[in-house]
């Protein structure tokens, strides 16, 4: 037995043996990582479309596999754009509505509030006439054209958004 035999036997291996062992096996590893990386890519193919219809290429397998695909995507596809139209044409109209009913709220809490005001402006020339109270009458009067003022300009100024009623 010669001294390299002795040595693999007891365990010891040169330092060469050792290195090309190591070397052989890093190979094959990469060998393997570099198919595994292939094999994971050729299976997560990502692919990504704008809009309802699927790609060309998806479109003839599945015409392929189910005859009239196409044209029944497409009949499905029409519908729903026809359905979101109609929707927001709903949208719209409702929209329209809501700011004709605020309009008309709008315009009769001010006539409210006008002939509210003219009744207690009148009250209060009436009181200061024929009740002999001129001080109470007098201050209800500037009450009153003070408030018929204010409606007046609260009226003529343009509405905020989200103010239902311009004030």
């Amino acid at each position: 037995m010669n001294d390299r035999d002795q040595r693999l036997e007891g365990g010891v291996r040169p330092q060469a043996d050792v290195e090309q062992a190591l070397e052989a096996d890093s190979i094959a590893e990469d060998e393997h990582e570099q198919q595994e990386r292939v094999q994971i890519t050729q299976s997560f193919r990502i692919q990504s479309t704008e809009g309802p219809l699927p790609s060309p290429e998806d479109t003839k397998q599945y015409e392929q596999i189910l005859p009239g695909f196409a044209d029944r995507h497409v009949k499905i596809v029409e519908k729903e754009q026809d359905n979101r139209h109609e929707n927001d044409r709903r949208a719209y109209e409702l929209a329209v509505l809501e700011v004709r009913e605020s309009s008309k709220r709008l315009v009769i809490q001010r006539v409210a509030s006008l002939l509210m005001l003219t009744i207690i402006g009148i009250f209060a020339v009436l009181l200061a006439l024929i009740g002999n109270q001129p001080e109470i009458g007098g201050g209800i009067i500037i009450a009153e054209v003070v408030g018929i003022a204010l409606n007046s300009v609260w009226s003529r100024r343009p509405a905020r958004s989200g103010d239902d009623n311009g004030a």
